[in-house]
């Protein structure tokens, strides 16, 4: 899965969730028009566009602060104990 930055267009997204709900369309075999969020979610175990990009800014955001990737990052961000 593509990551998408924490900054991305709403258009961007909106075509990043089309995407996801065709695929998830094919793989349960689902028509069109049924609402089916819910089994994206509890079924697939996929995220949807939002919680994609919140869960990738999150990783990176971790990944700086474990693992200190580069020094332009020092005192960005403090992780609160």
């Amino acid at each position: 899965m593509c990551t998408v930055g924490g900054t991305a267009a709403e258009k961007l997204i909106k075509s990043i969730e089309n995407v996801i709900r065709a695929l998830a369309g094919t793989v349960l075999n689902v028509k069109k028009h049924v609402p089916f969020a819910s089994h994206i979610k509890n079924v697939l175990d996929w995220f949807l566009s939002h919680q994609l990009v919140e869960f990738e800014t999150l990783c990176m955001i971790n990944e700086i602060v474990q693992f200190d990737c580069s020094s332009y990052f020092k005192n960005q961000f403090s992780p609160s104990r």
